[in-house]
């Protein structure tokens, strides 16, 4: 059965997740008005204690990491305010919450961690996600969506260097920066409650507009359970991306097909080929002058772009 469950080994609740803020940069900008230790993240050893730092950069350098000018030769560090509960710290203009991780790459760049309590973490998603305009229900209800999906991609990835990204990967997540009150009651208020199946977590997946039909989970990730079979839905045809149209020149259409490293100089035809019981296009075919192709309605969309 389908539950709403508050007694599911919470304690995970009380880990940290680990979010993604920054990958594969040259450098990053750093600044905290409160007191805080520099850490080898490996060993565990500090290496240094500040009592606040201006704006600075942070380098990847030959011998490790350059900080404020000054170089530590470790590749992994973690910032951590001396005060954990109320200190944050600014990365790149925006603030955070936890402890910063950093990490210097063998190609020498940056990857940038935020590794905070979960509740806190939700704070920093759900103004992105949903608006805080609307009823309080909606924002509860939502808050446990995101409470279970990130608890999910947590045991999906515990052995990866990082549990979550902040953009829409995962979930979209800004730290403290735009956090609004009505936004944390909802998370305090639902504290400790997910969605459960037979007992277990699953990819709680939302959207913002379905389209008079919710997607069957197994079309996109190949998960095959109960919640996630796609149902009619009746609610958000007031939306304004209900429905829609994308108009592409033949050019960039042949640009896109090329990124998908489709043969496409002679393709003038493109079809649906097959659809679902939701609507949507299983498979398209493209004719050329020589021969037709499949392509699957989710590939072809990740091509064209999925925003668009």
């Amino acid at each position: 059965m389908f539950f709403l469950q508050t007694g599911i080994a919470l304690a995970a609740h009380a880990e940290a997740i680990r979010v993604c803020i920054a990958k594969d940069v040259s450098q990053v900008t750093i600044s905290s008005a409160y007191a805080f230790k520099i850490v080898d993240a490996r060993a565990q050893q500090v290496l240094d204690t500040k009592g606040h730092i201006d704006r600075s950069v942070i380098l990847p350098v030959s011998s490790g990491l350059q900080i404020a000018g000054k170089q530590y030769p470790v590749s992994w560090v973690d910032i951590i305010p001396v005060n954990l509960d109320k200190a944050v710290i600014e990365i790149n203009r925006r603030v955070y919450r936890g402890v910063i991780r950093i990490m210097r790459t063998t190609q020498a760049k940056l990857v940038v961690v935020n590794m905070l309590d979960m509740e806190k973490y939700l704070y920093g998603v759900l103004y992105h996600e949903i608006s805080p305009g609307w009823p309080a229900e909606v924002i509860k209800a939502h808050a446990i969506c995101s409470r279970t999906y990130a608890l999910y991609v947590q045991q999906l990835n515990k052995n990866k260097d990082y549990d979550a990204t902040a953009d829409t990967s995962t979930q979209v997540y800004g730290g403290a920066t735009n956090e609004k009150w009505r936004v944390n009651q909802a998370v305090d208020q639902t504290q400790g409650q997910v969605l459960t199946f037979d007992g277990k977590i699953f990819p709680s997946f939302f959207h913002a507009t379905c389209g008079g039909h919710t997607e069957n989970g197994a079309q996109l990730w190949n998960v095959q359970i109960k919640p996630l079979e796609g149902k009619r839905c009746f609610y958000c045809a007031g939306s304004p991306h209900f429905r829609w149209r994308l108009f592409l020149t033949y050019a960039q259409m042949r640009k896109i097909l090329k990124k998908g490293r489709i043969r496409a100089a002679d393709v003038f035809s493109l079809r649906i080929k097959e659809k679902n019981l939701s609507g949507r296009a299983v498979f398209l075919e493209l004719v050329d002058a020589k021969e037709k192709q499949l392509i699957s309605g989710k590939d072809f969309r990740a091509l064209v772009g999925p925003n668009r």
